[in-house]
């Protein structure tokens, strides 16, 4: 009776390409015919390509040794409840380009870039990646960051196979470096009356900032909110209703600024009867 051994042995395929991925048969047959010997070799090849495909598609392509990710953001800032875009491209056996954060990326740095569908994963510790998976296109991938309602510094990674690289952004009050706060009108009557006052949020190069929560604090009168988002240009309005002078402050974490509203100094009337001299 005929004795047939099959052994498996599934090859450790590399991270960048689907090359021998394909299982390895080896058969020991004795006593069998030219027929069976043939129908068993096509089983066994059969069996090869269905373990060869599954093997293709479970591994992903990754990028290979020797990659370099240049990570760049759309801006360095981010409102809170809002998306920058952030691209990464991949070349291999090229060189870095810039700090990790700026308004564009190239593919002209050395190198080649890496195969199409290579597999990008980004994380952050702020906010989400959305997709947090990508695959490239002529080496480059786009996806973006979506804040939520947290400020703060977050570091964004991506990365594939042994290559990564990491950039920074600054998300929300965070960002901010000054406030300008503002009374129109100034001066007000001698009866007192109301003035709207506004606080521009901006960072450190003078851009208004979006979305950013401002308090306001006065020391005499009523406002009409005390708390309120700055808008599209980086500014929060507030109304202030007084009959006195008062100092208005506007904060946002540890920034303070603060304007004065004057009231005018009503007139005095002095009242003299006539005099007369008594002999």
């Amino acid at each position: 009776m005929a004795r047939i051994t099959i052994r498996t042995t599934r090859a450790n395929p590399p991270a960048s390409d689907c090359e021998e991925r394909m299982s390895v048969l080896s058969f020991s047959l004795s006593c069998m015919s030219r027929f069976s010997r043939l129908s068993i070799i096509l089983a066994g090849l059969g069996l090869t390509a269905a373990l060869g495909l599954t093997a293709c598609e479970r591994v992903p392509l990754l990028a290979p040794t020797g990659t370099v990710i240049n990570l760049t953001l759309a801006s360095d800032v981010a409102a809170l409840n809002s998306s920058v875009d952030v691209i990464a491209v991949l070349i291999e056996n090229g060189g870095t380009s810039g700090t990790g954060t700026g308004t564009s990326s190239s593919t002209t740095a050395a190198g080649t870039p890496v195969q199409n569908g290579t597999v990008v994963s980004f994380t952050t510790t702020i906010g989400t990646i959305e997709p947090a998976e990508a695959k490239t296109q002529n080496g480059r991938v786009n996806v973006k960051l979506v804040t939520g309602g947290q400020s703060g510094k977050a570091t964004i990674t991506a990365y594939s196979g042994g290559a990564k690289s990491t950039a920074q952004i600054t998300i929300g009050a965070a960002a901010v470096d000054h406030i300008l706060t503002t009374a129109s009108p100034a001066n007000l009557s001698s009866s007192g009356g109301s003035t709207t006052i506004s606080a521009r949020v901006e960072d450190v190069s003078g851009n208004g900032l979006v979305g950013i929560p401002v308090q306001f604090t006065s020391t005499k009168g009523t406002l009409s909110a005390s708390t309120v988002n700055t808008n599209s240009n980086g500014v929060a309005t507030t109304t202030l209703s007084t009959t006195v002078a008062a100092d208005v402050t506007a904060t946002v974490g540890a920034k303070t600024s603060k304007v004065t509203v004057n009231v005018a100094t009503r007139a005095s009337v002095t009242v003299t009867g006539p005099t007369s001299t008594v002999s």
